[in-house]
């Protein structure tokens, strides 16, 4: 069954409303309880789900890491067909590049620099698994979704910790399509 660019539209943005109405809870900076944050989590897999489906399962997602003292690493991922394509990755020391590179094809992961190559489905499971299950008493929980219901920043923060100490998930920017 072949759906129209309507069909496809009005069937994101009734799981974005989903989304968004349980999301509500969380919009006031509050580190929520798991359970509503596994259950929002769920509600963005879902519009994850459908967008992927409705481009045909290309997408590029970038992320970035900046450190308190100035250096500076992004990484971005193609994706066609459940398999990262490319990997590119350019790091920067207060504004002067110090690497660039791309990877293609069987290359892909061979640098030791940027981020892992994952898929969004793995950065989910790693928002839900390692993330949102940390001790809320030892630990701050920073979750949220993006403009259009996906997961954007899903990390951890030790609170006895002072620098660069957030681990998880922080996407920078999905699209879809080529």
């Amino acid at each position: 069954m072949i759906k129209t660019k309507l069909q496809v539209r009005f069937t994101a943005a009734l799981a974005l409303t989903v989304v968004v109405c349980s999301y509500q809870n969380l919009t006031a900076g509050e580190n929520p309880k798991e359970s509503e944050a596994l259950n929002t989590l769920h509600q963005s897999q879902k519009t994850w789900k459908a967008l992927k489906k409705a481009n045909n399962g290309e997408y590029s997602y970038s992320r970035s890491f900046q450190s308190w003292v100035g250096f500076r690493y992004a990484t971005r991922f193609t994706v066609k067909d459940d398999i990262v394509t490319k990997r590119e990755y350019e790091s920067s020391f207060r504004a002067s590049t110090r690497d660039t590179w791309v990877e293609e094809g069987a290359d892909v992961g061979t640098h030791q620099d940027g981020h892992d190559v994952l898929l969004i489905e793995q950065l989910y499971e790693q928002c839900a698994k390692e993330v949102l299950t940390k001790d809320r008493a030892s630990h701050s929980i920073y979750f949220r979704l993006d403009s259009n219901g996906l997961l954007k920043t899903c990390i951890h923060v030790p609170k006895n910790c002072a620098d660069d100490c957030s681990f998880g998930v922080d996407i920078d920017k999905i699209t879809f399509g080529k």
